[in-house]
């Protein structure tokens, strides 16, 4: 059984207003474990 492929055409504006609606940005974030070891994550 083959499955049906659906191509469909995304609007440009409609994408930009829906990824504008999200944070943007990097945070990151570092310390020190028990040990003294450097530690971070982003």
């Amino acid at each position: 059984m083959a499955d049906a492929v659906v191509h469909r055409t995304i609007d440009p504006i409609a994408l930009r207003r829906a990824f504008g609606t999200f944070v943007t940005g990097v945070t990151v974030i570092t310390t020190r474990d028990c040990d003294g070891n450097p530690r971070g994550m982003t």
